[in-house]
């Protein structure tokens, strides 16, 4: 998995972007959150750096 950082946010339809506990981006995490129905998520790289990502770019093997 490239993308390394700390999940803040979730996106799911209708509810829009949820604020999470902050944890690890692991394969674990982002299999756990597509079974809860979102789609996308925020992630912090270091102090300033966010990204969104779609939680479909990364596979279930990550």
């Amino acid at each position: 998995m490239s993308r390394r950082g700390i999940v803040t946010h979730a996106y799911r339809v209708p509810d829009g972007w949820e604020r999470l506990r902050r944890r690890r981006l692991t394969g674990e995490y982002v299999a756990e959150l597509r079974d809860q129905g979102y789609a996308m998520i925020r992630i912090r790289h270091g102090f300033f750096r966010v990204s969104e990502a779609a939680l479909s770019w990364y596979n279930s093997s990550s």
